[in-house]
């Protein structure tokens, strides 16, 4: 009886291989020709359906990716600079095109520089994850880019408390977790793919309010260089209980759309704290990240603690800059900030994460403005306008009405910072219109003077 071609082919490669002394015949597979972005010095990669991974050496067929292929492998002593699981010598009995290229990390567990948890997004965990693993090594990840693309890579065979590989948190890919890998997650925070959430427990018992120090702020109504600074207060709680075993807190601060208080400008400092204290031996690190959310911040504060940290009751406090020339120049009386801390999550030393619901998760700070007490003076502020405010070129004085006018007077513009940019004698009666294109954009004061009275308003430039 006549042997079809695929068993003349397998006894040939079985003969094959009892000539050979270095080689050894494997058994039948079916697999999926792939391609990796791994430079020059790569071959063909193919991934059976039990996602071994085989360079392909040496093949009887020119191999495109996306071809589905029956083959026998025989090991080869060949070296590699890809460094994958084998290298071998393919001969292939059988293909069927797919008609579609395939990537490897379709097939098998690549990794996302900066998604350290394979969650879909770069955030504050994946910083305190490598923080917390600093030090350990594994293997390099041959030909390895910091950019956000999926790339191959052995596995390491240690793990995460949620079973990530620990080749995920060397994300600078030269083969040991440390600082480097830190700035990646920085250089690729906030970057994401499709975001899969990881539903994290509750910590029961526990909870976190936030609270400004001072329920209002009195701003003098007047122009003023001095910006303002303060603090709100961030306190766990516990019901009598005690945080143990914490290796990092996190959680996100909000503050309302105002133009005078930048995400930037807020610090988180451990000011007094009754729980999470700097150790001197081992200091306590300070994570912040301008979240993807408008006005959002995102910090931590982490240890590297074996043992954590144990505690309760006041973490820190929030510094906040508020511009006074901008309150200067806006019009209402009273001004309103509210913030709101959120996302909060309890990082334990094995590892483990919770979340820790709010008490109080807002507060409220008013800033007010405060009036002049000469009543002449008072009536010229209210009464002393300039139009339009803000202005692109041109801006008319309206002079107060029941004011002695009959004297000249003098128009004085001042820069943010106090220097005389504009100066204009005017005629009793007048009402002026003022020529700025000249003038850079900006916050100015003007002041109108006479021998009856001197009054300031303030006005923006566009």
């Amino acid at each position: 009886m006549r042997l079809n071609k695929h068993i003349k082919l397998f006894l040939f490669l079985i003969l094959l291989t009892c000539n050979s002394l270095q080689a050894q015949i494997f058994p039948i597979n079916t697999g999926y020709v792939v391609t990796i972005e791994n430079g020059d010095n790569c071959f063909p990669i193919v991934v059976t359906e039990d996602r071994q991974i085989f360079e392909v050496v040496q093949s009887d067929l020119e191999l495109s990716p996306g071809h589905n292929i029956t083959f026998a492998k025989v090991s080869t002593q060949t070296t590699s600079s890809c460094v994958l699981t084998n290298q071998v010598i393919i001969y292939v009995i059988s293909e069927n095109s797919t008609g579609n290229s395939a990537d490897l990390c379709d097939y098998v567990d690549c990794v996302l520089p900066g998604d350290v948890n394979q969650d879909g997004v770069v955030d504050m965990v994946d910083m305190i994850m490598v923080h917390h693993n600093s030090g350990f090594t594994g293997l390099y990840r041959p030909n390895s880019s910091t950019d956000f693309e999926p790339q191959f890579s052995l596995s390491w065979n240690e793990e995460t408390y949620f079973g990530n590989d620990l080749k995920h948190l060397d994300t600078d890919g030269n083969g040991i977790i440390l600082q480097e890998d830190l700035d990646v997650v920085d250089q690729n925070y906030n970057l994401h793919t499709d975001i899969e959430e990881i539903p994290l427990p509750v910590l029961e018992g526990f909870y976190v309010n936030i609270a400004f120090e001072e329920e209002e702020i009195i701003v003098p109504d007047a122009f003023d260089l001095t910006n303002i600074s303060t603090s709100a207060i961030i306190n766990f709680h516990g019901s009598g209980q005690v945080l143990s075993n914490v290796s990092a807190v996190s959680f996100e601060i909000e503050h309302s759309d105002e133009d005078f208080l930048k995400t930037e400008d807020i610090v988180f400092l451990q000011t007094d704290p009754d729980f999470f204290e700097t150790e001197n031996e081992i200091p306590n690190k300070i994570f912040r990240q301008l979240s993807e959310n408008q006005n959002t911040l995102d910090i931590a504060v982490s240890t590297l603690m074996p043992e954590g940290k144990t505690g309760i009751g006041r973490i820190g406090q929030l510094d906040f800059i508020i511009i006074s020339d901008i309150i200067e120049a806006r019009s209402e009386i009273e001004i309103p900030i509210n913030i709101k801390i959120g996302d909060i999550k309890v990082h334990f030393n094995d590892g483990s994460i919770f979340t820790v619901d709010t008490n109080i998760d807002a507060d409220q700070l008013t800033i007010v403005k405060e009036t002049v007490t000469d009543v002449e003076d008072q009536v010229l502020e209210q009464e002393f306008t300039l139009s339009p405010n803000p202005v692109v070129d041109n801006l008319r004085l309206v002079m107060p009405e029941g004011i002695d006018q009959s004297l000249r007077s003098r128009i004085n513009i001042l820069n943010a910072a106090g220097v005389l940019v504009y100066s204009l004698n005017i005629e009793a009666e007048d009402t002026p219109v003022i020529d700025l294109e000249s003038l850079e954009s900006g916050v100015y004061l003007m002041e109108l003077t006479n021998s009856n009275f001197q009054v300031r308003n303030s006005f923006i430039k566009l």
